[in-house]
Formats: C-alpha cells, structure tokens, sequence
C-alpha cells in the first residue's frame, strides 16, 4: 500500500523534532525503525475492509535517530473524504516511550535482583521448569538452598550498607564457582538458591 504521508500535525515536532512541512510527501516507512516495517506490514495486510479503529504499537525514529515508542491507531477516513483522497487512512499517534521503558524496568526488576543482580526466585522457578522439561533419563536435577548465618548480627552491628556489600561479595563468589549453565538466584534478604544439572546425584553438589 501507499504509505505517502499526505498531512502531519505540528505535534510532531515535539513527539520527533522534525518540522512537519518536511515529513509531507514522505513515506512513513522513513520513520520506522526496522523492526516496525514488517509488524505494519502484517497488520495492513490483515487488516479489515471496513477499518473504524485499529491500533498497533510502532517504533519510530526521531530527528536525531533515537527512538520513541507510539500505540499508532489507524482509522478509515470519511466517505466524503475517500472520495476526494482515494484509498487513504488517518493515523494518529499516542507516545508510549516512558510507559514502555517503565514496563521494562519493572519486569526486569521482577526477574533480576537489583542488588546482586542474580537471578529472583521468579526467574528460578521458571528456569527449574525449562529444564525439568529438557531433562534426559541420564541427568538430574538439584536445586540447593543456601542462606548467611547471623546475617541479621551484620547489619545490626556494622550497618546495611555492609550487609548489601556483604551480599554483593557472596554473590560474586557463588558466581565465580559456578557453570555458565548453573542457574543462581536471590531467594530474598540472605538466602540464595541454585539450581543444577548434572549426570550423577553426587555430582551435583561438588
């Protein structure tokens, strides 16, 4: 389809910093960003004959190419104006990027822990799950708990800050002990977790 933009709202410039007597007679194709072409590219093709309001979310580069997020709705225009523009659409325009970035931020703060950075208990479970369903009659599966003794004696004693340190500090030793495909986890305050496959029962916790 033709994607010629006819008409822009001077919006634009604060939503993408370009003058909107530059974007007329342009292609919307030039503003997206290449992972949006074939997503509107399915969705116009999909689409319905009649189209009174349909969105989808689009990526779309800005003067300086960086990238905002919109939820785009698209709407047939009036038949009077069809008649006069021919096969034409309106499209207008919501800006999502900060909703979008807060989305991510929370979602990756419920699957990693911001302290240590480890793995949550959330990732863990979904992980212990992956591999049960991947597990061989030959494997086996461990899950070990670990957890800091006295640690509530630290940060009473000598203050959070270094019990968060001292956190850090085991985490990285774990880590450092552990294989790539060992999955460990910040169970919550001292305990971790981690889950293990190896060929032998013993095997799994040397």
């Amino acid at each position: 389809p033709d994607l010629t933009i006819n008409w822009i709202s001077p919006s634009v410039n604060t939503l993408l910093g370009h003058d909107p007597a530059d974007l007329a007679g342009v292609s919307l194709t030039d503003l997206l960003t290449p992972t949006s072409r074939p997503a509107l590219d399915t969705f116009l093709a999909n689409r319905k004959d009649t189209m009174v309001s349909e969105t989808l979310d689009l990526e779309l580069h800005t003067q300086t190419r960086r990238t905002r997020v919109v939820e785009a709705t698209l709407s047939d225009v009036a038949p009077e104006a069809a008649r006069a523009t021919g096969d034409a659409w309106v499209m207008a325009w919501t800006d999502r990027t900060e909703q979008r970035q807060l989305e991510q931020a929370l979602r990756k703060q419920s699957l990693y822990d911001p302290l240590t950075g480890l793995a949550t208990r959330t990732t863990l479970h979904f992980e212990l799950q992956q591999r049960l369903q991947a597990l061989s009659r030959q494997e086996y599966l461990g899950l070990l708990h670990l957890d800091l003794d006295d640690f509530r004696t630290v940060n009473e004693s000598i203050g959070f800050e270094r019990g968060d340190e001292l956190l850090q500090a085991v985490a990285a030793r774990l880590r450092s002990r552990l294989r790539a495909t060992d999955v460990l986890a910040r169970l919550g305050g001292n305990e971790f977790g981690v889950a293990t496959v190896a060929d032998h029962p013993k095997a799994v916790v040397t």
